[in-house]
Order: structure tokens, then C-alpha cells, then sequence
């Protein structure tokens, strides 16, 4: 999958990356749509001692449940 990776400040790349297995209790969700939000421009700009580099980024998305974990539900909360 394409995900967008933080590598340091004024360092992010698109980058092909493995999909994350789907473990006990979670759900796979395939983003249909994301934004950026202030926080991801400060950290491109200044850093954030908070991401550990190489990170993939990105909070703000919406999208379709693709796959769903033993014992996880089938509602993503807001």
C-alpha cells in the first residue's frame, strides 16, 4: 500500500509499504479519503519529538472496513 513517511523535518515521502497484518480485535480499514491538519504541517516543517523516523502519518481519513480481526466489531468510532 502507499503510505506517506516522515523521515525528519522537510522529509516526507510517498512510499510503497507492506499492509499491516489485522490482528485479534481490530479492523482493516482501506482509506477512501484523508486530509492534512496543522499538526502534519508543523511536523514537516519543525519536527515533532513524538514521531520516531521512518513513521507513516496521518489521523484525519475516512474509508471502508476491508477486513475484520476475531473478536473486533464492525463500527469504527469518531
Amino acid at each position: 500500500m502507499k503510505a506517506v513517511v516522515y523521515h525528519g523535518p522537510e522529509d516526507i515521502r510517498v512510499e510503497q509499504v507492506p499492509l499491516p497484518p489485522c490482528g485479534a480485535g481490530e479492523l482493516l480499514v482501506k482509506v477512501d479519503a484523508c486530509a492534512v491538519c496543522g499538526s502534519d504541517l508543523k511536523s514537516f516543517r519543525h519536527g515533532n519529538p513524538r514521531i520516531k523516523p521512518p513513521q507513516a502519518m496521518g489521523h484525519e481519513f475516512t474509508g471502508l472496513i476491508e477486513r475484520v480481526g476475531d473478536g473486533a466489531g464492525d463500527f469504527v468510532p469518531v
